[in-house]
């Protein structure tokens, strides 16, 4: 309620001198009382202002920090996306890498040959011929570096040339048949034409091929097919590749074409996101398209659209060929050597190693660690040389079987790795590899790396069987192998005085069959059980020869010798002196 002015009246009694009666006469005054000037109207006017005012500051300061956390949040999620669209950048030019080092190392290996031989024979013809077919892939994997780039500036220029189409969409089928095979999916192809020729850039579409097939087998879950026919008018050919995987929906569909999406949901592979953008691009080089669908809800349809004819297409050239370098089976296998498992799923490497290392070992082959595992199971195994990157088990898997398995853990494992990184190495240091070796590798830097690990184990070996001192431990490479060696030293220790003590006791002790422990012990200490139980027994008898006073008779009960003679034979056998001379030597003096 406003305060306004208030006008009071005031009265006075006034005697007049005029009267005689002495009648009063009152007299009224209008007194005028205003307002304080903070209960004025313009004061509240000026109230309601600055209230109004520091509201509106409230207001505006709250609105430009929640701009500003905002404008903050987003360049955190722009930072993360340009990091992860750089790490994919990254990761596809290190695949490709990868792939560029295994025809290196096909070239290096012949060149030294050459260079050693010094003359040209049929032999070196062959080596010609596998230098020439890998330089080609060589050049051919380098360009591809730059195909993301260009892709981005629609740099890549495209050589078509005249193909017959069916005879390459079926050995791309039969290269992923047994990869299929493995994860129990059946490929079935079906086409409308015997043969069909084509204008098209072949490693382009080769390309493309085998990246749709990839995808086809990642999200499959027991079907694929494959059809090809021929548009009504005869100038397309339609590639449709089917599988029964989970259906992509409409949003994801529209997408996932697009450089680095990645579909969330679909398997657990992890790619870069580059594949079926590169897939497309290709694709539309050849004046084509690609679309996806769903066909009935249950399957998914990748449907390839491609001109038969290309308006600037070329004859191939005629390429002179060498004969091709020859893949081995079977290397001679002699009884006093080494053997060696070389593990590789390229053919041609592993044949050329092979028959290198089959001049000074013993080789036998696997294509992955599946048949490398089966293989040692088999055979007595002294040393694998392995490639990283194999399909249906790697060598980074095989590696872990071996050094967490008791019954190949002793095998020392060579690594021939594309991964030239850090973490893929630390990956493989702690999983307990022995060497690695990048590729392109030396073939005298593998065959000294072989003679290396296999010269320092016999060192080791002959180290503990000389030594009255040295523990059987010693001999261990690795974390299982220590840990059986702790045990089996454990167990002769409380059976020395035992002389019935034997090979089957050990096994049962060990909860192991008698032919998985005797080529345990013989892999490790290339001693029998029969002798490594000796050897033990005559360490503790050393032991005590310095440790007690007891006669060496007495000793020699101890360690489960009946004979005084026998023990007195053994012992200046293994150790190279008596056991008098070795207690008169090193017994403390009194």
């Amino acid at each position: 309620m406003l305060l306004r002015s208030f006008t009071y009246g005031l009265s006075d009694n006034l005697t007049t001198c005029f009267l005689q009666d002495k009648y009063s006469i009152p007299l009224f005054h209008d007194v005028i009382v205003n307002p304080s000037w903070w209960t004025s109207n313009i004061a509240y006017a000026i109230y309601l202002l600055c209230i109004s005012g520091i509201i509106y500051m409230n207001i505006k300061c709250w609105l430009l920090r929640r701009k500003k956390f905002t404008a903050y949040k987003m360049q955190l999620f722009e930072n993360k996306k340009e990091k992860e669209l750089y790490q994919a950048k990254i990761n596809f030019f290190i695949n490709i890498s990868h792939e560029i080092r295994t025809p290196l190392t096909l070239i290096n290996i012949p060149l030294e040959k050459m260079i050693k031989r010094g003359k040209i024979s049929e032999e070196d013809q062959q080596l010609l011929a596998l230098m020439d077919k890998n330089v080609s892939y060589l050049i051919k994997l380098a360009n591809q570096l730059l195909d993301f780039q260009k892709t981005e500036t629609e740099g890549v220029s495209l050589t078509f040339v005249n193909i017959e189409l069916i005879a390459l969409l079926k050995a791309t089928v039969d290269g992923f048949r047994d990869f299929a095979n493995e994860k129990g999916i059946s490929i079935h192809m079906d086409t409308s034409v015997k043969s069909l020729d084509v204008s098209i850039d072949k490693e382009a579409i080769t390309k493309v091929l085998n990246k749709l097939f990839s995808n086809a087998v990642k999200y499959a879950y027991s079907r694929i097919i494959v059809n090809l026919h021929v548009s009504e008018n005869n100038q397309f050919f339609i590639i449709e590749f089917i599988n029964d995987g989970p259906p992509i929906n409409i949003k994801e569909q529209s997408k996932i074409f697009d450089p680095f999406y990645r579909m969330k949901g679909y398997g657990t592979d992890q790619g870069s996101g580059l594949s079926l953008s590169l897939v497309r691009f290709l694709i539309e080089k050849h004046h084509g398209m690609i679309q996806v669908a769903v066909s009935d809800q249950v399957r998914t349809v990748f449907r390839v659209t491609i001109p038969i004819k290309q308006s600037n297409f070329i004859e191939p050239l005629q390429k002179t060929s060498f004969p091709a370098y020859p893949i081995v089976q079977d290397y001679p296998y002699e009884v006093n050597r080494a053997s060696l498992l070389i593990v590789d799923d390229e053919n041609e490497l592993k044949s050329l190693v092979s028959t290198e290392l089959s001049k000074r070992y013993n080789i036998l082959c696997a294509g992955n660690g599946k048949e490398a595992l089966q293989i040692m199971e088999e055979t007595n195994i002294q040393l694998v040389i392995s490639d990283t990157l194999m399909p249906v088990m790697d060598g980074l898997e095989l590696l872990k079987e071996i050094k967490t398995n008791i019954k190949f853990s002793h095998i020392p494992v060579i690594l021939l790795t594309e991964k030239a990184t850090m973490q893929a190495k630390l990956e493989g240091l702690e999983s307990g590899v022995d060497v690695y070796i990048d590729k392109p590798f030396s073939m005298d830097m593998l065959l000294a790396q072989i003679s290396n690990l296999l010269t320092n184990r016999e060192n080791v070996r002959q180290f503990y069987f000389k030594s009255p001192i040295a523990n059987m431990k010693s001999m261990a490479y690795s974390k299982a192998d220590g840990e059986f060696l702790v045990k089996l030293n454990a167990i002769i220790n409380e059976h020395l005085n035992d002389s019935d003590f034997d090979v089957n006791t050990v096994a049962d002790m060990l909860h192991m069959s008698r032919p998985t422990l005797y080529r345990k012990i013989k892999a490790i200490s290339h001693l029998t059980p029969h002798d490594l139980i000796k050897i033990a027994r005559l360490k503790r008898a050393a032991e005590l020869l310095i440790q007690s006073d007891l006669k060496i008779y007495e000793i020699a009960e101890l360690v489960g010798f009946n004979s005084q003679s026998n023990f007195w034979s053994a012992f200046t056998k293994q150790f190279g002196v008596t056991p008098s001379k070795y207690a008169k030597v090193n017994r403390p003096k009194s």
